[in-house]
């Protein structure tokens, strides 16, 4: 319930795994969550490169989502 505790979770996580695409991906998300969505693409960009395969068409949607022009 409490979205920046999550937040701050998420962002030490990647702290201690920086070469997670998972980790980035999660805290993306909870950054959408808190409005903060220029980091929010940061994160989801470097998930992408860092996912498998299966992962990449996911996280592109996501990606594309942020990124459209209102």
């Amino acid at each position: 319930g409490n979205t920046a505790d999550g937040v701050a979770i998420f962002r030490e996580n990647l702290k201690r795994h920086p070469a997670s695409w998972n980790a980035h991906d999660s805290l993306g998300e909870g950054l959408v969550a808190l409005g903060r969505k220029d980091e929010a693409i940061a994160m989801y960009k470097q998930a992408l490169k860092l996912a498998p395969e299966a992962q990449k068409a996911r996280i592109q949607g996501i990606l594309d989502g942020l990124q459209k022009k209102p």
